[in-house]
């Protein structure tokens, strides 16, 4: 999608938002209400982009990857900079139309999604992510983001 796609499709969010519900080990409810359009407008560009870009439905033929939204939001995070709560990266990928696999009243989320990877920048290998350590290191410098392999990283 284009830039001025997933800004009209911030403008026309699904009618019924997302709530996330949680306890704490105490039996606690706790609830998360907050939502993508709650950061400012560039963040949420930065964030649908980045789900548009790296977040591939699963389709026919491809390696399946099962990943959860916990985990997913994680990463983008390490990407970008950009922290979200569970339930605002749930209504981006809401917003955008993903399937998701069980109820929508679930805490976590899971996604069928090909699977997730970059490549190093520099011996080009390709590195998956979404692993539960992910094997890429995401350094800054002058806002930049390179994302380096382990083997890599340590150089």
């Amino acid at each position: 999608m284009n830039k001025e796609q997933l800004i009209e499709k911030l403008k026309n969010p699904p009618m019924e938002r997302i709530v996330s519900v949680s306890k704490d080990i105490w039996g606690n409810k706790s609830e998360d209400r907050k939502l993508i359009t709650d950061l400012p407008e560039e963040e949420q560009i930065k964030v649908l982009e980045w789900i548009d870009t790296y977040m591939l439905p699963l389709k026919r033929g491809k390696k399946r990857e099962r990943a959860t939204s916990y985990g997913i939001k994680h990463l983008l995070e390490r990407c970008t900079g950009i922290y979200l709560t569970n339930n605002q990266f749930k209504d981006a990928t809401d917003i955008l139309g993903y399937k998701i696999i069980g109820k929508k009243s679930n805490l976590n989320w899971d996604y069928r999604i090909c699977e997730l990877t970059f490549e190093c920048e520099r011996c080009s290998r390709r590195i998956k992510i979404t692993e539960v350590e992910y094997p890429c290191k995401i350094i800054g410098f002058d806002g930049t983001k390179i994302i380096l392999c382990r083997n890599c990283f340590g150089r």
